[in-house]
């Protein structure tokens, strides 16, 4: 399992806060990233940090034992703040929320992620108890099937997107720019289907839900109609679901059923008190992320 050394509580990956010589609009960065995001990451030896010793039993670390184990069953793993995890699977990402030894998994990847992250709860010595989906599409929802028989934790989504995740309706397919028909004919092919998934508790604005100290529930349509987001207040920390996206800059998600809807949800986000922004695409934002969400909100056109 690989934790990367520059991915430190309070600061931002290197590759964001490394200076820019100019704007680049949304359609340069997504395209110039369009490659990346096909691709596997590369196997590498990782570098591991361990986790704050408040986080596990001080009895036993698995971690220190056999620090890669979830690494090479199939997921790359950052510690993004203490108590916050990035989970990057072959395709997609997800995040690990921990109070103590409840974990909250906040998406989870494509279909086959599932024993890779079983094997890191494992490892972190916590117990799941609850699965949240941002949305319905294959790379966020593929292994919650798998993850919610494994681990017995419910999954909860917005009533939007649950025919989807169960099954009993199609993806919408979104309603794509001139520019993202190409970057999405190059994606889609990459990205198995998912295995229906019972959901066991639908959510909806407002809700908020029993983990870091009240987790808000915010409904953000437009990226697809049961799309949310999820605010901390506590710890000013939110989870934006593909609503938005971030390359080096902070853009608006792409393949939208809604545009106009979509930029809405985004305005409506930055307006929240944040610290720590964990998208659907791209590396979290660690320090005075709201600032970069408002920033990128007054580019947007309708």
């Amino acid at each position: 399992m690989r934790a990367r050394e520059n991915a430190r509580p309070g600061r931002r990956n290197e590759a964001v806060a490394r200076p820019r010589t100019r704007a680049r609009s949304e359609v340069e960065l997504l395209l110039h990233h369009a490659v990346r995001l096909t691709q596997p990451p590369p196997r590498r030896r990782a570098v591991f940090r361990a986790p704050p010793a408040a986080l596990v039993r001080p009895r036993r670390n698995p971690l220190r034992r056999n620090p890669i184990r979830a690494y090479r069953a199939g997921v790359d793993v950052d510690l993004v703040v203490p108590g916050l995890y990035h989970l990057r699977p072959d395709f997609g990402q997800a995040y690990l929320w921990l109070d103590g030894r409840s974990a909250t998994l906040i998406d989870t990847g494509t279909v086959g992620s599932g024993p890779a992250i079983t094997a890191l709860l494992t490892e972190l010595d916590v117990e799941l108890d609850r699965i949240v989906l941002t949305h319905g599409h294959e790379d966020h929802v593929g292994s919650a099937a798998e993850l919610r028989a494994a681990t017995g934790a419910p999954v909860l989504a917005h009533a939007g997107d649950v025919a989807v995740i169960q099954g009993e309706q199609p993806r919408p397919d979104p309603v794509l720019l001139d520019w993202e028909r190409p970057l999405f004919d190059s994606i889609t092919p990459n990205v198995p289907p998912h295995p229906p998934c019972p959901v066991d508790q639908e959510i909806a604005e407002g809700d908020v839900l029993d983990f870091g100290g009240g987790a808000r529930v915010l409904s953000i349509p437009g990226h697809t109609d049961g799309s949310i987001a999820i605010h901390l207040s506590r710890s000013r920390t939110l989870f934006t679901g593909d609503t938005i996206a971030h390359f080096g800059e902070v853009v608006l998600g792409t393949f939208n059923l809604d545009r106009a809807q979509a930029v809405e949800s985004f305005r409506r986000l930055a307006e929240l008190d944040t610290e720590v922004a964990c998208f659907g695409h791209g590396e979290p934002i660690t320090r005075n992320a709201g600032a970069e969400l408002r920033a990128a909100a007054a580019k947007l056109n309708d």
